[in-house]
């Protein structure tokens, strides 16, 4: 097909992801030589949700663009072609659904999990300490790099806590201590009690089965 290049260096790879508002991009960065995930979203004027979409667009790019934290997706620059609001992040090259559906049934290893959970309880506890809720922590929104470090991404769903209306906060929130449950990935072992981490800690490495492998 036709080379696709956005703003005279981000050279479209592939569509690695979809979502009501917009899709994501893998992209090659002719100048730094980087991959990077670029979200377009799908902001035309003759749709009837038009406006809806630019406020969920731009709210969604400023929260991720405040939010700069090791288990969140990095922010790396936004910017528009006519309308279309377009937002570069860090490229992750597997989500946790993928690799749970990598185990086929047998599960990731505790390590993992609890190392996965732990890892989203600190971006959760950034989010809330930012006056911030996520709203959509899903297996397809935790992407997670050949080195088991998790990122949450899509904040399209998140609000500041300002703009929530029927939502209660946990007295707490924001503490480093939260009580987690997961049941598909622990063959059954649903609690996980996550603490402050050590100054030594280490995060588990994703499982070599199903470790995450970049495509060129």
């Amino acid at each position: 097909g036709k080379r696709r290049v956005l703003q005279g260096n981000l050279e479209v790879q592939a569509i690695i992801g979809e979502g009501a508002y917009g899709v994501v991009l893998k992209c090659h960065n002719l100048q730094t030589n980087e991959t990077v995930a670029v979200k377009e979203f799908k902001i035309n004027s003759d749709d009837p949700d038009v406006e809806e979409v630019k406020r969920t667009s731009t709210r969604e790019v400023e929260i991720l663009r405040n939010l700069k934290h090791e288990n969140i997706v990095s922010h790396l620059g936004d910017f528009y072609v006519g309308e279309r609001l377009y937002v570069v992040m860090e490229y992750v090259p597997k989500t946790l659904l993928e690799l749970l559906d990598e185990c086929g049934g047998r599960g990731l290893s505790k390590e993992f999990v609890k190392s996965c959970m732990f890892q989203l309880c600190k971006a959760i506890t950034f989010i809330h300490g930012g006056k911030y809720v996520y709203r959509d922590v899903k297996p397809e929104n935790v992407l997670v790099d050949p080195h088991g470090v998790v990122k949450l991404c899509d904040f399209g769903l998140a609000r500041a806590r300002s703009e929530t209306r029927g939502t209660t906060m946990a007295a707490g929130a924001g503490s480093s201590t939260f009580l987690v449950t997961t049941r598909s990935a622990m063959h059954g072992d649903t609690s996980i009690t996550c603490r402050p981490e050590p100054p030594s800690a280490t995060y588990a490495t994703v499982p070599e089965t199903a470790t995450p492998k970049a495509t060129s």
